[in-house]
């Protein structure tokens, strides 16, 4: 447990505590940190001290209310990117902030879906922790408002409004494991991988008390960060000779991802004639929007492959 502005932040750590490198998982939306169940333990015997963080509001941390903490609403990108950053400093870093020359350890990030937009808001906000980013099934956030046609936004204003205000008994009936287990099946394209263990582990902390709130001002949440302006930001704010590995990878069979517009990144540069917006784009076939947990033997290999690029 880790205390975080007076709010108790869930965390889950594996392999051994005196390692020379430290990696952090980042969950997706409507998850927790149980959701790296593989990678926790592929990593961590592979020898890294790897660590998976319950975002605010999200599985075991606290859900206070929405507008509780300084901002107007805390379960934004821009909290959960300081909740991040203080994490790694406090808990990974043993509360030291950084070291100008030396660092005892070294950080990398790997994060899904909601995660991957958490963790370059992390790395723009707080470069020096971090030395690359893995990114799992990008959430390009098709409900922000950039993102939707203008005709659709007053209806999905009104879904939104009408959940938060008369959507807790539609809440209750859509978080039953059968109805957990049949909504994992659109995104999970290997559907032999939706067991009793991952059902359990998403819907009791969708229990707890308020985790209705959360779950809908998450969802009215149609602001902030998105995906490829953040990478542009990175890169923008980053030495180019010591640029750090953004590598992208994601689930050909992700209903929810336009494979078109994750590809494009492997050709797009940041700046006319300079380097690409991210060093590698990798499809893993059969996998759905959770590759980490649907396919882990085949992801392992590559996250392996890319800590080495970042110690290097």
């Amino acid at each position: 447990i880790y205390t975080w502005r007076q709010q108790t932040i869930r965390y889950v750590a594996s392999g051994p505590a005196n390692a020379k490198h430290s990696v952090l998982l980042l969950h997706g939306l409507f998850l927790n940190a149980d959701h790296w169940r593989h990678t926790l333990k592929d990593l961590g015997d592979a020898g890294y001290r790897v660590y998976a963080i319950d975002l605010l509001g999200s599985g075991y941390s606290s859900k206070p209310d929405a507008t509780s903490l300084s901002s107007s609403t805390c379960y934004n990108y821009y909290t959960w990117a300081e909740q991040v950053n203080d994490f790694t400093r406090d808990v990974i870093f043993n509360g030291v902030d950084h070291y100008p020359n030396e660092r005892p350890k070294t950080t990398s990030l790997i994060a899904n879906s909601k995660g991957t937009i958490v963790a370059l808001q992390a790395m723009l906000d707080k470069p020096e922790y971090y030395n690359g980013v893995c990114e799992i099934n990008p959430t390009y956030r098709e409900m922000h408002r950039a993102e939707l046609p203008k005709l659709a936004t007053p209806v999905v204003k009104a879904i939104q409004r009408f959940l938060k205000t008369k959507g807790h008994g539609l809440y209750r009936a859509a978080t039953k494991p059968q109805c957990i287990k049949h909504f994992l099946k659109e995104p999970y394209s290997n559907k032999d991988a939706i067991d009793d263990e991952l059902v359990s582990s998403m819907m009791e902390p969708l229990h707890l008390p308020h985790a209705d709130d959360v779950v809908f001002d998450e969802l009215s949440y149609s602001t902030g960060p998105l995906f490829e302006e953040l990478l542009q930001d990175v890169n923008d704010n980053s030495d180019v000779s010591r640029r750090k590995p953004i590598w992208v990878c994601y689930g050909k069979e992700d209903p929810w991802l336009c494979p078109k517009r994750v590809e494009s990144l492997a050709t797009k540069p940041f700046k006319e004639d300079g380097p690409l917006v991210v060093d590698k784009v990798i499809a893993i076939e059969s996998a759905g929007h959770c590759p980490h947990d649907e396919r882990p033997e085949e992801l392992q290999p590559i996250l392996m492959e890319f800590l080495r690029a970042c110690h290097n």
